[in-house]
């Protein structure tokens, strides 16, 4: 059925949620962002609604502009955007300052108390100085940087590689979280499943990321919660498999990232002067911060 969702349907959802009420629309790519702004969107002002695709929020938005339609928001991934040039456009649409919503929480301090609850020090200790890296953050997206290669090969030469479903305890290392990009690229071009696609013509496709690119522009944010999932089993950790899943550890940095984090990020500055070039439209709650104050 999701299939045959498109920018069109949700745009004919939205008109008829404003037969009803006349809050403001605010529509998302995924249900991972609709549980993740719930906690920040005002339910009695601001509907979210997911549009399951980030050209199904795109295309939504612009139908609705077109007709007129005021009050409301898309969000959308940034994905690959800054990494190639893409300028945003739109102004009833803003995006996470990172990759992607995962790539915010792992960019903020989320994950920092997700690790105080759950990993251990010496293991942590003992990854650092095998990876050489400075904190689990940057081995997360040291790790995640050959993945991010064959995504944004994919991307620019049209190869439409399948990510979802393969096995990243097939190529992550669980002692050091490395990734071995030959057995990563095998499985993915398997899991494609195009008759013409070989692991050897991907490979020779591959680009260095740009060296003014941040690797939390460049780095997919499931890649990077996988690979920490991962990592909470063995590397950093002694954690189940059910408790360490890769959705499980995604709900964990949601609910560690607060409001604070929200108000430091450039998407809260994104949506704040949206409401305030819409002033009759309110997406946020007041933040305890304000509120206080």
């Amino acid at each position: 059925m999701l299939n045959q969702v498109d920018g069109h349907a949700i745009a004919a959802e939205v008109k008829m949620l404003r037969t009803k009420s006349t809050p403001t629309i605010f529509v998302v790519e995924g249900i991972s962002d609709q549980k993740l702004m719930a906690r920040f969107v005002d339910a009695k002002l601001c509907t979210l609604l997911c549009a399951h695709g980030r050209v199904n929020v795109e295309e939504a938005i612009a139908v609705l502009h077109r007709e007129s339609v005021a009050g409301c928001l898309g969000l959308v991934d940034a994905d690959f955007d800054r990494v190639n040039g893409v300028a945003r456009s739109a102004d009833n649409i803003v995006c996470y300052e990172h990759a992607d919503s995962e790539m915010m929480l792992l960019m903020s301090p989320a994950l920092d108390r997700v690790l105080v609850e759950y990993a251990v020090k010496s293991k942590v200790d003992s990854l650092l100085r095998c990876t050489q890296t400075d904190s689990v953050r940057d081995c997360l997206l040291r790790c995640g940087e050959p993945l991010a290669q064959v995504r944004h090969a994919s991307l620019v030469c049209g190869l439409k590689l399948k990510f979802k479903g393969i096995d990243y305890g097939k190529f992550v290392c669980a002692k050091t979280l490395r990734v071995d990009e030959k057995k990563a690229i095998q499985l993915v071009v398997a899991n494609t499943k195009q008759a013409d696609l070989t692991p050897e013509a991907v490979s020779q496709l591959l680009e260095q990321r740009p060296s003014d690119v941040a690797l939390s522009e460049y780095c997919c944010g499931h890649d990077c919660t996988t690979i920490l999932s991962i990592g909470l089993r063995q590397a950093i950790a002694n954690l189940p498999q059910q408790l360490a899943s890769k959705a499980n550890v995604e709900r964990l940095l949601r609910l560690a990232f607060e409001w604070a984090d929200l108000m430091r990020s450039t998407l809260y500055e994104q949506i704040v002067t949206w409401e305030n070039r819409n002033p009759a439209w309110h997406v946020l709650q007041s933040s305890p911060a304000a509120t206080a104050a």
